[in-house]
């Protein structure tokens, strides 16, 4: 193949071309082999082969897409992928050649490869590059050849040995046709993923042509001392006819290049004008379509788009260390998206991880992904990702082979690796939240719970300084909004500033368990005895009343052994809707903890106990227990 400056053909103009009188029927029965080149002198070829035709055949889109498809089809190459590379290639056709590196044709062979991989698509008994259908045919079977199935990237690299130009065919790949397209592991098939591809590809595009138009309109305003220096010399008196001529002569020519420059400026202009606005319809698209359709609990999705199952393994012992995150079984080859927005790093391999890639979100957590069967397009070192793209797919690479497909999912909080550990949390809370959670009038819930208060992350302590009974303190801003924490029964109402608790209620639920609420500056005035609330229902609002140290919400928790804050619900929400906060070392002692009781490494390491986090549960690391 060939390097080349890319001619971009309008793909509305094309559409009005009148159809070719010859048309593909059908696919090929005859197709050759995709493995196994042409023998020599197997094919005829027109003569001489580097001439164009007279009259070369035209197609409109709707007949080049039917053309791809078949061809894709064939081979099992995504057609989008041919479009993309007869149009990069040729404008579709507009553009044939030869070059100045001899490539020609509607895909732009050059003559060996078309000689090796060259084919006749329309029965004609000739092998033309020149022709429509066997020179996209042709395409489909070098680039399943080149191992399209396996790595749609690799194919198109050996097709034009230019990582650009990878990324220009998989950018215009992504926005031809409304399907995702699917070509093996690397498939985008994950609802949504297409509309993420399509979005970045215009992000491209637009970037790729403002930096164009830019270089354009420098180098015309860095000639203009060229037409200075050539009027100023017309006007020497002293010159003869011959001079006068001959300058003059070179300015008509240098006002002909300078009008080819700016017809090719208002190309680039109006180009660039048709990619803003089809990148702001893709913006309006992603975001009436949300991240994908993926699940989402805040700011966060579950990292595998499909049927998944796991559980909490996190701890395990293993031949030489213990489980640092939590593995989460899945079908080979079901997509993998990104957690939360932020950045790629570290994506490659290694022999423990296989192909694995870390992403770290804007307040410093990192979240690692392992055992990949392979990345997406969309994962690229340093790349920013959002919510909800697709950044590889389930597999069992490094020393997970011969397992069941899995993901091993990390949460790496930024003050433990500080700390010089290797500083993991528990995935599991999180995994479980991301999974069956939701959100309810804007509050997040889990499994029919809702976080009883609202207006911003709220705190709570990891300790119970005062608490000798199941009770939790969640500090939050004095006024912040408290909902019913699930389906309940309003038993009682406390509406004055009297006693301990304050103003308060007690709900309850339709599980059975009651939850008294304490130190409410304002009740809902809807609320009354026995009436019926449903999970996220406005009941009061955060105060500071009774025998209160400051504004929070006292949560009270009957029948119980152990405290709110131990729940399965509770901790759904930890770095969504509140963090933990460190408070004074109580007393007595508390073997319980916000993670449930503490938990020693397998190998007589250290113990973990809870710290201060900005949105997400953070241990440090203790040389007692």
């Amino acid at each position: 193949m060939k390097k080349r400056v890319l001619a971009v053909a309008a793909v509305l103009a094309l559409a009005a071309v009148p159809a070719a009188s010859s048309q593909l029927a059908a696919t090929p029965t005859n197709v050759p082999s995709s493995s196994v080149p042409n023998a020599s002198g197997s094919i005829r070829v027109p003569s001489p082969l580097s001439r164009p035709p007279a009259r070369p055949e035209v197609r409109s889109y709707p007949q080049l897409v039917t053309l791809w498809r078949q061809a894709g089809d064939a081979y099992g190459v995504p057609w989008q992928v041919l479009g993309a590379i007869n149009k990069i290639e040729s404008g579709y056709g507009q553009n044939m050649g030869p070059s100045s590196a001899g490539a020609l044709g509607w895909m732009q062979f050059m003559p060996s490869t078309w000689m090796r991989w060259g084919m006749d698509a329309d029965g004609d008994r000739i092998a033309n590059p020149w022709d429509p259908e066997d020179a996209v045919f042709s395409a489909a079977r070098y680039l399943a050849a080149a191992g399209a199935h396996e790595d749609i990237e690799r194919a198109i690299f050996a097709y034009n040995h230019a990582q650009w130009y990878v990324e220009e065919v998989l950018d215009l790949a992504g926005t031809l046709g409304d399907e995702p397209f699917t070509a093996g592991p690397v498939a985008l098939v994950y609802p949504g993923a297409n509309v993420q591809a399509r979005l970045k590809a215009a992000q491209r595009r637009v970037k790729r042509l403002s930096a164009s138009l830019d270089v354009a309109l420098g180098g015309v305003e860095g000639r203009e001392w060229t037409r200075l220096s050539l009027e100023r010399r017309l006007g020497d008196p002293n010159l003869s006819d011959a001079e006068f001529a001959e300058l003059d002569s070179r300015l008509q020519r240098f006002d002909a290049a300078e009008a080819t420059s700016w017809q090719r400026i208002e190309g680039l202009q109006a180009r660039l004008a048709k990619a803003v606005a089809a990148l702001t319809r893709i913006k309006e698209e992603e975001a009436n379509a949300g991240p994908g359709g993926a699940l989402t609990v805040g700011e966060y999705v579950f990292p595998v788009a499909g049927e998944a199952s796991f559980s909490d393994d996190f701890g395990v012992p293993r031949t030489t260390t213990w489980h640092h995150g939590n593995d989460v079984f899945a079908e080979r080859g079901t997509p993998l998206v990104a957690v939360t927005a932020g950045t790629l790093f570290n994506v490659g391999w290694n022999d423990v991880g296989g192909t694995r890639l870390w992403l770290r979100d804007a307040d410093g957590n990192e979240y690692y992904y392992a055992h990949l069967a392979r990345f997406s397009p969309l994962a690229e070192e340093g790349a920013h990702v959002n919510a909800g793209d697709v950044i590889g797919y389930v597999g069992d690479t490094g020393d997970a082979a011969g397992t069941p497909p899995h993901l091993h999912f990390e949460i790496h909080p930024p003050e433990l690796r500080a700390k010089g550990y290797d500083g993991v949390v528990n995935p599991y809370p999180y995994l479980t939240a991301w999974k069956a959670g939701g959100v309810v009038g804007g509050q997040p819930s889990f499994d029919g719970w809702v976080f009883p208060v609202g207006g911003g992350p709220a705190n709570v302590s990891t300790a119970h300084t005062h608490h000798d009974y199941p009770a939790a303190d969640i500090s939050a801003p004095a006024g912040s909004p408290l909902y019913a924490l699930h389906d309940a029964v309003v038993t009682d109402l406390y509406p004055a500033d009297t006693g301990k608790c304050g103003i308060g209620l007690t709900l309850r639920t339709t599980t059975g368990e009651e939850f008294v609420y304490c130190h409410l500056s304002a009740l809902e005035p809807s609320l009354a005895s026995d009436s019926r609330v449903s999970a996220g229902d406005p009941v009061g609002r955060v105060g500071s009343t009774g025998n209160s140290t400051g504004p929070h919400l006292h949560l009270g928790f009957t029948p119980s052994t152990h405290y709110p804050q131990a729940e399965p619900w509770f901790q759904a929400f930890a770095g969504i809707a509140f963090k933990w906060q460190d408070a004074p070392t109580p007393e007595r002692s508390e073997s319980v903890l916000a993670s449930g009781p503490v938990r020693r490494s397998s190998v007589n390491g250290p113990v973990f106990r809870v710290i201060r986090a900005p949105r997400i549960i953070h241990f440090t690391a203790s040389s007692s227990g």
